[in-house]
């Protein structure tokens, strides 16, 4: 299970993307709530998911665009000795494996997974621009680009939310600065914060911080 410390850690990750990223808390966290199925599926952490979402975010998807697209992108690069035809021919493409793609994305360990899709990433990104969407349709289907295409080759961007999300303990402050910024403010700001921590929050960090 989760432990309060984490669900902390991770809605803190979520509101400094928002932060940083300017991106909407409660878009990043819907997101990552309509994703999480598969994520844990594939031993993905949240913070990882988190990120991947508010790229996609940030890129311009909304929250349900967004959680399909990080769908859509971890079952891929995932299916390991599943992929189909099409799909081993563009990690051929992009000179990759998708049976080690696949290990080290579902590995448990969020640094692994983070390399290998940054690495993914950068290839598609590296690609000859006549060369990119044959491959970008090959490995994640037509239907698929208009929630992938634009965050799958935005290196900077990932690789920006991966160190938001990787620094918890920074982040993990930053939701009791914000709850101490609305303190400031008048009690309908307030309301309307906690109104949204039952969106973004697990119920075992969502009665911490609604007791408050």
């Amino acid at each position: 299970g989760t432990t309060t410390a984490e669900t902390k850690s991770l809605f803190g990750g979520i509101n400094e993307l928002g932060n940083q990223l300017g991106t909407n808390a409660a878009q990043v966290a819907e997101a990552v709530q309509r994703s999480a199925g598969v994520l844990k599926g594939a031993s993905i952490s949240g913070e990882t998911g988190a990120a991947l979402n508010a790229t996609l975010i940030a890129t311009g998807a909304s929250a349900e665009v967004a959680a399909t697209g990080v769908r859509t992108f971890i079952a891929r690069l995932g299916a390991g000795d599943a992929a189909t035809k099409k799909q081993l021919h563009a990690f051929q493409e992009l000179g990759l494996s998708a049976r080690d793609v696949a290990k080290e994305l579902t590995s448990g360990d969020a640094v692994r997974a983070e390399q290998q899709i940054k690495k993914v990433v950068e290839a598609i990104g590296g690609l000859d621009s006549d060369k990119r969407l044959p491959v970008l349709i090959e490995m994640f289907g037509s239907e698929s680009i208009g929630s992938i295409g634009a965050a799958a080759t935005a290196t900077d961007l990932l690789g920006k939310s991966f160190e938001i999300m990787g620094k918890k303990t920074e982040s993990a402050t930053s939701v009791q600065k914000e709850f101490d910024r609305v303190g400031e403010t008048t009690a309908a700001k307030v309301a309307k914060l906690k109104a949204n921590v039952e969106v973004l929050a697990p119920a075992k960090w969502r009665e911490v911080v609604i007791s408050q």
